[in-house]
């Protein structure tokens, strides 16, 4: 039995089939020089969905901005549809139907699952950086206090929404929040990240970084704490 793999290195796409041995079925280059690639996903009937951000070539958007959602082939031989999702996309998620969550500098996008059209657009007022969908088309974005900063981000705010776009819920996150994820047989947010403390290793004190998981129910009110 074969699954599709996509991997990527500085806007190069690789389309593989892994069995035995990791073949390469296709490759291609995504823009030009300084665009890149921020998420790939496979849907259910094994179309291959590539988030990047693309300023030059065949598939750069009309529009200025670089933002773009291209559907490929499971075998990653031929481009399906393409779409321009506004500003630049910092990631994306699916659900089990093949819908496509993006978030980007603009907000939160949700295309449909042909990435022809979307769905509806959120604008939240500031960048969305983080993304995750789940199962049944819920899903979390997480907004960075620092949306330019890749690791001293804050603590961030993590915003819940319905398959139909009504928001669900927010609330606030803790020291820096770096990513989220979102289960949806428990209705669980899991929030990522860590907290600065010191230590004192005998003759002086060290800075530190101490990981942690929290995990919210979608209306914030937290479960448990790991690690913190």
């Amino acid at each position: 039995m074969k699954h599709s793999v996509v991997t990527v290195f500085v806007g190069v796409l690789f389309s593989s089939t892994v069995s035995s041995a990791l073949e390469i079925a296709s490759s291609s280059f995504v823009g030009q020089t300084g665009d890149c690639v921020v998420a790939t996903e496979i849907q259910p009937d094994g179309s291959i969905i590539v988030a990047a951000n693309i300023s030059g070539g065949p598939l750069a958007p009309k529009s200025s901005p670089p933002g773009t959602v291209i559907r490929l082939l499971p075998d990653g031989s031929q481009v399906l549809a393409k779409i321009s999702v506004g500003g630049r996309v910092n990631d994306m998620s699916i659900d089990d139907d093949g819908n496509i969550f993006v978030a980007s500098t603009s907000g939160l996008v949700k295309l449909d699952k042909q990435t022809k059209g979307v769905v509806w657009r959120k604008d939240l007022g500031r960048v969305v950086n983080r993304v995750d969908a789940g199962r049944d088309g819920y899903c979390a974005v997480l907004c960075y206090d620092k949306p330019n900063e890749d690791t001293a981000t804050g603590a961030g705010t993590v915003s819940v929404f319905l398959p139909s776009g009504e928001q669900l819920g927010q609330f606030k996150g803790k020291h820096f929040t770096i990513d989220l994820c979102l289960d949806s047989v428990s209705k669980t947010i899991i929030c990522l990240g860590f907290r600065n403390a010191r230590s004192w290793e005998g003759k002086r004190v060290f800075p530190v970084q101490i990981a942690y998981v929290k995990a919210h129910n979608y209306d914030g009110d937290e479960k448990y704490t790991l690690y913190d």
